[in-house]
């Protein structure tokens, strides 16, 4: 019963976030800060890292015209409301270690607080 309740409970949580509910303004914001110097928003436009214009659905590593690492290439998730928020909130530090969606990539970034991706995930959306 006790294991059934953990489930349940993490199922809510993760549906929480999932479900969470941004401010595309201010996440314009936070891409500013903390995406713009590597990523672009319009299509076609890459820098270090992908263009980031229509990345809400699309598969992870899928974008082409940019040269992905073998590990995010090699990733067949969507990018969702779930999948931004474990991304922007867990470290994905360059070699990767044992938190975050994906453990390896070239990228170092440090993650953002929970209300700055709930805020860049609408905007996301919003491209």
């Amino acid at each position: 019963m006790r294991g059934r309740l953990s489930i349940m409970a993490a199922t809510v949580l993760a549906a929480g976030a999932a479900q969470a509910q941004g401010d595309a303004d201010q996440g314009m914001v936070a891409f500013m800060v903390n995406c713009a110097a590597c990523h672009s928003i319009e299509p076609g436009e890459h820098r270090t890292g992908p263009s980031l214009a229509g990345v809400f659905r699309r598969t992870a590593g899928s974008l082409e015209g940019f040269q992905f690492s073998s590990v995010l290439a090699a990733e067949s998730f969507e990018w969702n409301d779930a999948t931004l928020f474990e991304y922007l909130t867990v470290p994905t530090q360059r070699g990767g270690g044992d938190e975050g969606l994906v453990h390896g990539v070239a990228m170092g970034f440090e993650g953002i607080d929970t209300q700055s991706a709930e805020d860049l995930i609408a905007f996301l959306k919003r491209l």
